[in-house]
């Protein structure tokens, strides 16, 4: 629905027929602000944008379509516009059964069906079997769009290996993370992969004089997250492998940090295949104490983030109030990954 009172004065209330998609709103704005879009961003060159204006609809409901080939695909299943014309794929049930599972049914069994939506709008007749040879150059037109746009191989597999691969094409795990400051909140995918590698955390800090309660570090949330911060002064490292206070774990030093600059390190080794981690603190180099965890999280709530002076969102911990602010300073956030090869570029993030 587009409401545009000031320059759409005919035709108010009714309906335009040519093909649209969600492509095409972009570049609507932009030619209705009269803006042309920027072949690069801060020396960045910018990926053209494939949407077209839908603009030339607002005076003319009969105006010639302009948006004539469209591709879908959504985890294997496709679909292909062209002039009036749709083929598209039927996933069988055990495509749909579950949100999380590797399905048995390839991509390239899916059985394809071909619509008129000139004269049938609803998709109620399947033209597959009577216009074979329409379907099939449809089903070539598609894979030409698919290479175009660098949508194969097609995966329809929901999982956490399809997760990972997906992240990992575009920020592969790196042996080394640092940051300066606290304040950061890192999305995710962005932030170091604490699930899945061994790693440890070392924090540079400074206690104020009248000591110190906040976290540190914070990764995801109490319904599955790490927590490294400080109680009454004690080092305290606590993984929430779910919301119910039994699958809540806690290693905590027995001695508080005296006021000044201070060097907190926590180390956590996850046990492979048996399971749970090894957890160890260590101040200033001295190790000042070690626990286990019997069971460790392998996948977080992706609107949670990578925090650094603060645990925003749902707080991992239940032993500090709010967002958990530290009070001290935090120099730097050095992380290190276990069990990488050392051949990736760190990353250096500053507040």
């Amino acid at each position: 629905m587009i409401s545009w009172p000031a320059h759409i004065v005919h035709d108010h209330g009714k309906v335009r027929a040519q093909f649209t998609h969600l492509i095409d709103v972009m570049p609507t704005i932009l030619e209705a602000v009269g803006v042309q879009a920027p072949e690069s961003v801060d020396g960045v060159a910018q990926q053209p944008i494939d949407g077209t204006s839908l603009a030339y609809t607002f005076d003319s409901a009969k105006a010639p379509e302009r948006h004539r080939v469209q591709y879908f695909e959504l985890l294997g299943n496709r679909a292909m516009y062209q002039d009036g014309w749709m083929a598209s794929t039927t996933p069988p049930p055990d495509v749909l059964n579950t949100a999380v599972h590797v399905t048995t049914t390839k991509p390239e069994d899916y059985k394809w069906e071909l619509y008129d939506l000139r004269h049938d709008y609803a998709q109620a007749h399947d033209l597959a079997a009577a216009q074979p040879e329409r379907l099939k150059a449809l089903q070539g037109l598609w894979m030409e769009q698919a290479k175009r746009y660098n949508v194969l191989p097609i995966d329809n597999a929901v999982s956490a290996a399809r997760h990972l691969a997906e992240r990992d094409a575009y920020n592969p795990p790196r042996p080394e993370y640092v940051y300066w400051g606290k304040g950061i909140r890192v999305d995710t995918g962005a932030e170091p992969p604490l699930t899945r590698y061994s790693f440890t955390m070392t924090v540079d800090t400074t206690i104020p004089a009248a000591g110190a309660n906040g976290v540190l570090v914070a990764y995801g949330s109490t319904f599955a997250g790490w927590s490294f911060y400080l109680k009454d002064g004690h080092p305290v490292a606590y993984e929430s492998f779910s919301q119910q206070p039994r699958y809540q774990y806690a290693v905590r030093s027995n001695d508080a940090l005296p006021a000044g600059p201070a060097t907190i390190s926590y180390t956590v080794s996850y046990v492979r295949p048996s399971g749970g981690a090894d957890v160890t603190i260590s101040v200033n180099g001295k190790q000042v104490a070690t626990g286990h965890v019997d069971h460790v999280i392998n996948l977080y709530d992706p609107t949670e983030t990578f925090d650094i002076g603060l645990d925003s969102g749902a707080a991992v911990s239940p032993e500090y109030s709010g967002d958990g602010a530290f009070p001290g300073t935090i120099d730097k956030v050095r992380v290190e990954l276990h069990g990488l090869p050392a051949t990736a570029k760190s990353t250096t993030i500053s507040d």
